[in-house]
C-alpha cells in the first residue's frame, strides 16, 4: 500500500458507500468536503472532538439567544449557514459556528 497525499479516493469511497443513496446531495459539496478532510489529515487537532448535528447546534444557540442578547446588550440573529448571504457562513463547520458582529 502506497501512502499519498491524494484524499480523493477516500472521499469518493465515503460518499458512494456510506451515504445510503444521498450521494448526489453530497456531490455538490465535494470540493468543500475534500478541503475539510485534507485539512484534518494535515492537522488532526482541527477536527472537533465532538460533532453534533446542525439542528442540535441551531437549537442550542437558539436556547441561549436571550442570554446572549442580554449579556452583550444587542440583537442576536441565529441563521443556518446555507440560509445566510454572509461570506463567513462558508467558513463555519460542525462545532465551529460563524459569528458576525455588526
Amino acid at each position: 500500500m502506497t501512502i499519498t497525499g491524494d484524499i480523493s479516493p477516500i472521499v469518493r469511497f465515503q460518499m458512494m458507500n456510506e451515504l445510503d443513496g444521498k450521494y448526489e446531495d453530497f456531490k455538490i459539496k465535494g470540493k468543500e468536503v475534500s478541503k475539510l478532510i485534507g485539512g484534518f489529515i494535515k492537522n488532526p487537532s482541527r477536527m472537533p472532538k465532538v460533532v453534533t448535528s446542525q439542528e442540535s447546534e441551531f437549537e442550542t444557540l437558539n436556547s441561549a439567544k436571550k442570554f446572549l442578547s442580554d449579556e452583550f446588550n444587542c440583537k442576536i440573529e441565529i441563521i443556518i449557514a446555507e440560509d445566510s448571504n454572509e461570506n463567513k457562513a462558508k467558513q463555519s463547520m460542525p462545532g465551529k459556528v460563524g459569528i458576525i458582529v455588526e
